[in-house]
């Protein structure tokens, strides 16, 4: 039997995938504390109530859709939330983010509010910007108009960005909420 008492979705950084946080999520399943549900896209379904509350899901917001942006995943972000609290009758989730992947969750709770996460864990996430992320800008044939997904979203992570400058000054305080 698992024994988290809320499911964990983990969210992969810039140019990440699936296999990014894979290794963790196959630990916590080895370890007995979640059950390894594989990946959850936006478009995901399943049956109300089908899987325990113990699971844990990779999300995949890169697909075939050509959307980029860091706004554009947290949408995506918000509809596998969604899903995995009806497949498991949560009411909440932890979100274990990488990189970028914290600004898409931040993003998301900003966007959407916070009532559906119990935690969120950021790893190396860019809060005030990546200064690599200049580095990606310097390829493209323009500063202000990034020709792919991944320069457009390493634009959005630079130091000053307008997308890091409105996340910042709209963030909350963030305070620590011990388990009950």
């Amino acid at each position: 039997s698992y024994n988290v008492k809320y499911p964990i979705i983990f969210v992969h950084g810039w140019t990440g995938s699936l296999k990014s946080l894979k290794e963790m999520q196959e630990s916590l399943d080895k370890d007995g504390s979640a059950q390894d549900k594989g990946a959850i896209y936006s478009t995901t379904q399943c049956n109300v109530g089908s899987w325990p509350k113990s699971v844990s899901v990779n999300f995949e917001y890169y697909d075939d859709s050509g959307d980029k942006g860091i706004e554009n995943y947290a949408d995506k972000l918000a509809k596998a939330i969604q899903t995995l609290k009806s497949c498991s009758s949560s009411s909440e989730v932890t979100i274990v983010a990488h990189s970028m992947g914290g600004l898409i969750a931040r993003t998301y709770m900003q966007k959407y509010g916070d009532a559906s996460v119990r935690k969120l864990i950021m790893l190396e996430t860019p809060n005030y910007g990546a200064p690599l992320a200049y580095f990606a800008a310097e390829f493209s044939p323009s500063k202000l108009i990034y020709s792919t997904r991944e320069e457009y979203d390493a634009g959005q992570m630079q130091p000053g960005s307008d997308f890091l400058s409105n996340l910042n000054s709209n963030a909350k305080e963030c305070v620590y909420r011990k388990d009950k």
